[in-house]
């Protein structure tokens, strides 16, 4: 049986998905971690232009954040850079290599897709694929192997819809980041389209929350504090402008250490997120 979830924004759904776990979720336990699951879990959130978790006692790193999302736009992946942005990204590596990273799964995808928008606003078929049977499925020695399976892009009254399908969410790591990046990949391809941004859909085949974070969960404060930013994606329209110019420009402010006047709010909050932390382009 499937669970519908409505959600405002970032900060909402966090602060009532802990409790709507451990109420709902069964017990569970794969690779013997103890944690509560609901299945088939469809979750709208009405404005991605406020996807962030701060301000309500989430202990929450703007740079991990911003620096996969950098990289699943930009087509690439940084292992070394990650794990200045959080040490625990070394537990993840598999011969100095972060083996699920989404960027170069999506890099030479995304151009097609929005070739299809752009063809055919009515399209079905703007579809990028994640989930790699060959490497995900047929090979047991990886350590990171990909939550995310597809993203889905669709023009309908005029704004840019986006679909995640997820095999596996954790709501208490993954989701906070997750929702993120998948967001602000919305709202890019939304500028790349000149299109308005609508309602982002994210389907889990398992929505989970592990038992040990249970405490954790549900001490988020039911109040703002902190301001949270109004983000958009990256880039603007550009008739002219192809996706790798996009990636280009999310590569820049992954490595940049200067702010630059033509940059958008929005990118300029990123860029000095990524200053702090103490990275190199790679010669």
């Amino acid at each position: 049986m499937g669970r519908y979830l409505h959600f405002k924004n970032g900060a909402e759904s966090i602060r009532q998905l802990p409790s709507i776990l451990i109420a709902d979720g069964d017990l569970v336990s794969p690779r013997k971690q103890q944690t509560r699951e609901l299945r088939n879990v469809l979750i709208e959130i009405a404005d991605p232009t406020d996807p962030t978790m701060l301000g309500i006692g989430r202990n929450w790193n703007r740079k991990i954040a911003v620096a996969e999302f950098l990289q699943l736009v930009g087509g690439f992946s940084d292992p070394e850079a990650m794990v200045l942005v959080s040490p625990s990204f070394k537990n993840f590596l598999t011969g100095g290599s972060l083996h699920g990273a989404y960027g170069p799964r999506v890099s030479m995808q995304m151009q097609p897709a929005l070739d299809r928008l752009r063809a055919d606003p009515d399209t079905r078929q703007s579809i990028v694929t994640i989930w790699d049977p060959l490497h995900d499925l047929l090979q047991e020695d990886r350590r990171d192997i990909p939550c995310t399976l597809s993203f889905s892009f669709a023009i309908r009254n005029g704004e840019l819809l986006m679909s995640t399908h997820m095999r596996s969410n954790d709501v208490w790591w993954g989701w906070s980041y997750d929702l993120f990046q998948f967001t602000r990949l919305q709202c890019t391809v939304a500028n790349f389209l000149g299109l308005e941004v609508g309602p982002y859909i994210h389907y889990a085949d398992s929505f989970h929350l592990y038992t040990r974070d249970e405490d954790a969960a549900m001490s988020i404060t039911t109040k703002d504090g902190e301001d949270r930013p109004v983000l958009q994606g990256i880039g603007a329209l550009n008739e002219q402008r192809t996706w790798q110019d996009v990636q280009w420009l999310a590569q820049d402010l992954f490595y940049s250490t200067e702010l630059s006047d033509d940059m958008t709010v929005s990118e300029t909050w990123m860029s000095e997120v990524m200053q702090n932390v103490g990275h190199t382009r790679p010669a």
